[in-house]
């Protein structure tokens, strides 16, 4: 097993960080997210690329304000995502919000390795949208 860890500090309410993460997907990975955020449902995040990028995700875990975890049921065209595990713990930190992902892999590779650029930049993405809207 192998894993990708990045921590930060958001300048927002933790109930609005939360939220962004929650049900507000289409706001920081990707514009075209579907499905359904509560625990137990399943959500769809795709890619208008000539690659045709989906992610489907599980909601294995749900604590308001504290976990999100998102198991990767298929990754398409990647099947490498397939099986991972995604863990958003956010908690609060000298009045800010501080939010820790862990993207577990059944494996290192070098696309995982690939990944852990993107997350950093998607993580950006988090931060500007809670931010923005704080």
């Amino acid at each position: 097993m192998a894993e990708l860890v990045h921590v930060l500090s958001i300048e927002a309410p933790i109930e609005r960080v939360f939220k962004v993460l929650h049900s507000q997907g289409n706001l920081w990975w990707t514009e075209d997210m579907t499905g359904d955020p509560e625990e137990g449902g399943t959500l769809d995040f795709r890619w208008p690329t000539d690659q045709g990028y989906r992610h489907r995700m599980k909601v294995d875990k749900l604590i308001p304000n504290h976990r999100l975890e998102w198991f990767c049921l298929d990754h398409d065209p990647e099947p490498e995502w397939s099986g991972t595990k995604l863990i958003f713990d956010t908690w609060e930190e000298n009045n800010k919000t501080r939010l820790r992902l862990t993207h577990i892999w059944r494996e290192e590779t070098d696309y995982m390795a690939g990944c852990n650029y993107f997350w950093a930049f998607t993580l950006c993405n988090i931060k500007k949208v809670s931010e923005e809207a704080a």
